[in-house]
């Protein structure tokens, strides 16, 4: 069945069964998917070739096995061609900062068809409910629901609290054991750590991770400096603004007053925000961002999220149609924020916002240009931030951080596919690797807004056009709005 009449045969049966249907259609395990020609295309491989124009890309059963000059493919009478003359092909997008189940209010129903519908194909998710996730992946690798590959760490490890499903609380190393111990056989795909562990249970958690094989990844806790983290081991860092306070430990780390900064940290105050980001040292900096890269840590900064937290203007509103993607009981506490939060704001507070949204975009430029690893994440599903379009709005802000179109692409796909443990199989357009795609009307390496316009999706083995990703997007305005 061709995109075409997957869309008309949605409209059919209504937005009531669009979500069943989805699963209907796609390629049942085992089976053999139909043979997918992209025929006439520029190929953005996700390297650091250059785009190639007029080619064929072929996919049989949900793996590319062609990338050759158009007119020289080796066709099945049967394949479905795709024309992509004007177009270009770029890999799958991937979001590396997600969370998938943290929310009740947050269905499989709800994110998962809305991130294929915007070209995102795999997400690292950064903690949750185990449980739900797996049950996630269970229903989209058995063709039963459309969405993404996924990996996930499980429940958050964090510092004293109550365990829930979405938090594993640890505070010595038998805790710290046993904690990784059951992860590890529950085959989680890594660790993820957060702020409010000491400095001797995420010591712990780094020497249980090499016992069973799992990078670590996430927070630095506060009551530790960046730099040890960084050369200790750990896999990433996460966030970058002080927006949230808590979140800014790499600039914390940085700072000509990190002592008493950081004993004043869960303040969260504005004027703790104002003096993270006027006390940065540049020789510091640099030692920073030298040990990043050599330890290979790579930094996901998550500016949509940050830079959406904290208003900066009386006049700017969210975009209503992103809003009408969230849940109305999260859109309507998040308007309700926001409006309070504008309320309260004085002129001096709207500049300090803009202030700490620019810095944070210098900071991650600055990294950047000094060999540090990004990746595009987002933190979403958080409050009114829904999977699927804010990825496309990370990517804008990277480029605004001074990253080129190419590179801010390449941190939504080959390095985010790295980052995620999926470089064998995504992240790139290449013989063998998953052919995962994504078909734009537009030129993503001279305007990263580029992404947006996506024409088609090609994704299991079979094309999701214009008209069918239209179509999901609508049903999933549907379950948002009841």
């Amino acid at each position: 069945m061709t995109g075409f009449g997957l869309a008309r045969l949605i409209r059919l049966v209504g937005l009531i069964g669009l979500i069943g249907l989805i699963g209907l259609v796609a390629a049942a395990p085992g089976a053999q998917a139909p043979t997918i020609a992209i025929t006439d295309v520029t190929v953005i491989d996700g390297t650091d070739s250059p785009a190639k124009a007029g080619m064929t890309v072929v996919v049989r059963g949900g793996t590319i096995t062609q990338i050759v000059p158009a007119g020289a493919a080796r066709l099945s009478k049967d394949a479905v061609r795709v024309d992509g003359r004007g177009r270009f092909l770029i890999p799958g997008l991937i979001d590396a900062h997600v969370h998938l189940a943290t929310r009740p209010d947050v269905t499989p129903e709800l994110v998962l068809p809305a991130l294929v519908a915007h070209g995102v194909l795999a997400v690292r998710d950064m903690g949750g409910d185990l449980d739900r996730v797996l049950a996630m992946r269970q229903s989209v690798e058995s063709g039963t629901l459309a969405g993404p590959a996924i990996v996930t760490p499980g429940p958050f490890l964090d510092g004293a609290q109550q365990q829930t499903t979405v938090v594993t609380p640890v505070t010595t190393a038998a805790e710290a054991d046993a904690a990784v111990r059951a992860l590890a056989a529950r085959k989680v795909d890594f660790l993820k750590v957060q702020a409010g562990l000491t400095a001797e249970a995420w010591r712990a958690i780094m020497a249980a991770s090499r016992g069973v094989g799992l990078t670590v990844a996430g927070h630095v806790p506060e009551a530790m400096s960046a730099f040890e983290v960084v050369n200790g081991g750990q896999r990433t860092v996460e966030h970058v603004s002080p927006a949230l306070p808590g979140d800014a430990a790499l600039m914390l780390a940085v700072s000509r007053d990190e002592a008493a900064l950081r004993v004043a940290l869960r303040d969260r105050s504005q004027d703790i925000r104002r003096r993270l980001i006027e006390s940065i040292d540049p020789v510091r900096q640099a030692a920073l961002f030298a040990a990043m890269r050599e330890h290979d840590v790579t930094a996901v900064p998550t500016m949509v999220w940050s830079a959406g937290l904290l208003p900066q203007s009386r006049s700017e509103s969210p975009v209503a149609d992103i809003l009408t993607l969230v849940p109305r009981p999260a859109r309507t506490r998040f308007l309700e924020r926001r409006r309070a939060a504008l309320e309260k704001a004085s002129d001096a507070d709207l500049a300090l916002n803009r202030a700490i949204a620019d810095a944070s975009r210098q900071f991650v430029g600055a990294m950047h240009r000094a060999g540090v690893t990004i990746a595009a994440g987002t933190d979403a599903f958080d409050s009114y931030l829904p999977l699927g379009p804010s990825l496309h709005a990370e990517l804008e802000q990277l480029v605004a951080a001074g990253m080129t179109p190419k590179q801010a692409l390449l941190a939504g796909t080959r390095e985010a596919a790295r980052l995620s443990g999926l470089a064998r199989s995504r992240g790139t357009i290449a013989v063998g690797k998953a052919g995962d795609l994504v078909l734009l009307e537009a030129d993503p390496t001279a305007d990263i807004a580029a992404v947006r316009r996506i024409n088609a999706v090609i994704q299991r083995g079979r094309v999701i056009d214009r008209a069918a990703l239209d179509t999901m997007i609508e049903g999933v305005r549907d379950l948002a709005g009841r």
